[in-house]
């Protein structure tokens, strides 16, 4: 348990990294200085040595920096120092007044090394021996350049595969719930996990640098087939992390793919069509909307202005869809769009724009100031948050009180500036609101304004419903005229998506196990017309950082990434 200035540091940080570098270095220094290990021994790893201790670490120092408001983790990296020098003087010291002591701990620690380096050993001269893991349902051919393995989720997907596989080049390894993340573990651990053993075993090639062999290959393509969801795109993510890893030379060989099983299929009558994910069913979708469809757009008085149909209709939809994707980001942020699209009015050009930046504040100490402003300029900004005091007196930036009582503020997220104590000031650029008045430019060359994105269908005095602003006209599967009605521009994209469903069976596979074994041989695993993504080596130095960011045990830098690129999110299932 960690605390710096009585604040318990529930992800630990500097001062947690300080005591486990002072125990591990002290431990094994005087470990070899003693002879109690010897040079041809294991030495034990800092996980081996920390087994079984039970710490409470607490600083004090004078101006903390957290890594949020809740203050889980410190940062400052001076603490590092003074707690490894603190600690390794403290322990050094007591090993050499209580050797008797120091012997046992330390001993016994060794033989837990030595045990688990023998265990190593075993399991890797298991691997060696050539027996194949009992779940595989091997192929025929022995060979590797034609051959292929398909890593698949779960029993009930593996009975599919194995059903409509070609026995003779396709070899089937059903792999049980989601593998461990080996970016943080160690490698008594990794191959102390069963599904990871039974890989190893079935390629054949071994892992790691000493041990990997590629000549001793199975099969010349390693598949990830996993279901088209979240729990299988995690499965996925740890399957590559491993590869990544412990298998490295066979992405760089370009041996690793992704299979892309769909995750709907739709039915018209005879017709069968299966699709990947949500963007290409609503590409399909909308296809099947716009054949013959014709857009009717009415002025206030219900009189028509103008028709879209054809090519200019198409170029509306796809423009419908750009505003779509920009209106999600807007959202994401917290924003009603709509509340932005009202903010033009106070564009102090009066030039209808809108706001370049939106600043959220709050806090206990707030007061009448907490709320959402909008502003046109950084400059603006700054006035409004000079003019009303919102800046600690010491403009220091950090963020953070000292635990002293002094007054450096709270912390504030965005810009780097002192903000009062008590408050939080929140400030994010818009940078979708270049693109968002570019679609609105293009919208209204068709005739489509954005002020009426956001209408509601109109009733008379009597009760009945007026004429909306846009009338879409299609034919269903009969061939018959529809007509309809669509209150305003947010709502015209989904009508001609909705036509297009007209007739339509539209199924959604919750995992792999839904198919059959015919259905997943002809969408996913057939040669002659399956998709494969090949996992390359290109980017490797971004994809070590990514690696060691998003697998990794250190919390921070993954929060930061997840909060620096949460608005380019395209699809997101929870």
């Amino acid at each position: 348990m960690t605390f710096a200035n009585n604040i318990n540091t529930v992800d630990g940080g500097t001062h947690a990294q300080g005591f486990k570098i002072a125990l591990t270095r002290t431990l094994n220094n005087y470990a070899r200085r003693a002879s109690i290990i010897k040079e041809k021994d294991p030495t034990p790893s800092g996980d081996d040595l920390r087994e079984g201790i039970i710490a409470v670490i607490s600083v004090q120092l004078r101006n903390p920096t957290f890594n949020n408001q809740p203050k889980e983790k410190l940062l400052n990296e001076e603490i590092e120092t003074f707690v490894s020098q603190a600690v390794g003087e403290a322990l050094d010291s007591w090993l050499e007044e209580h050797p008797a002591d120091a012997k046992g701990i330390i001993a016994a620690q060794a033989r837990e090394a030595a045990r688990k380096a023998r265990e190593l050993t075993r399991r890797k001269g298991a691997f060696d021996s050539g027996g194949l893991p009992g779940k595989l349902y091997d192929c025929t051919s022995k060979n590797v350049d034609e051959s292929e393995i398909y890593l698949v989720e779960g029993d009930s997907a593996g009975g599919s595969a194995k059903g409509g596989r070609d026995h003779r080049t396709q070899a089937i390894l059903p792999l049980k719930g989601k593998i461990l993340n080996v970016e943080k573990a160690r490698l008594d651990k990794i191959l102390g996990f069963e599904e990871i053993r039974i890989i190893i075993q079935a390629l054949n090639c071994g892992i790691g640098t000493d041990e990997f062999d590629i000549s001793k290959l199975r099969y010349g393509k390693i598949i990830i087939m996993t279901d088209a969801d979240v729990d299988g795109s995690h499965i996925r993510t740890l399957l590559l992390t491993f590869f990544f890893r412990q298998m490295p030379e066979l992405i760089k060989g370009g041996r690793v793919f992704i299979a892309q099983p769909p995750l709907y299929q739709l039915l018209r009558g005879k017709k069968s069509e299966y699709v990947l994910n949500e963007k290409r069913m609503r590409s399909v979708l909308s296809g099947l909307g716009l054949d013959c469809a014709t857009l009717v757009i009415r002025d206030d008085e219900c009189k028509e202005t103008r028709r879209l149909e054809g090519e200019e209709l198409k170029r509306g939809f796809g423009l419908l869809e750009q505003l779509a994707d920009a209106v999600g980001i807007v959202r994401r942020r917290g924003i009603v769009f709509e509340d932005l699209l009202g903010q033009r009015a106070n564009d102090p050009d009066g030039r209808g724009r809108l706001p370049r930046v939106f600043v959220r504040i709050g806090g206990e100490s707030a007061g009448t100031i907490a709320g959402e402003y909008f502003f046109w300029s950084p400059a603006e900004e700054e006035k409004f948050l000079s003019e009303n005091k919102l800046y600690a007196e010491n403009g220091n930036g950090n963020g953070n009180g000292n635990g002293n009582g002094e007054d450096t503020g709270e912390v504030q997220v965005g810009k780097e500036r002192g903000v009062r104590k008590g408050v939080t000031v929140l400030s994010s650029e818009l940078h979708e609101v270049k693109e968002l008045e570019r679609v609105f430019a293009d919208l209204a060359s068709l005739g489509l304004s954005i002020d009426d994105y956001a209408l509601k269908q109109e009733e008379s005095a009597s009760g009945e419903t007026l004429p909306t602003r846009f009338l879409l006209l299609t034919k269903t599967s009969k061939g018959e005229s529809r007509e309809t009605p669509v209150a305003n521009l947010a709502g015209v994209g989904q009508a001609i998506v909705d036509s297009g469903k007209e007739g339509m069976d539209i199924k959604r596979f919750k995992g792999l196990g839904e198919m059959d074994a015919e259905q997943l041989w002809e969408t996913t695993m057939n040669p002659a017309n399956r998709v494969l993504l090949r996992v390359t080596y290109d980017a490797a130095s971004e994809a070590e950082a990514l690696f060691s960011i998003l697998m990794g045990e250190e919390v921070e830098p993954r929060r930061k990434y997840i909060e620096e690129h949460a608005l380019e999110v395209k699809n997101l299932d929870v």
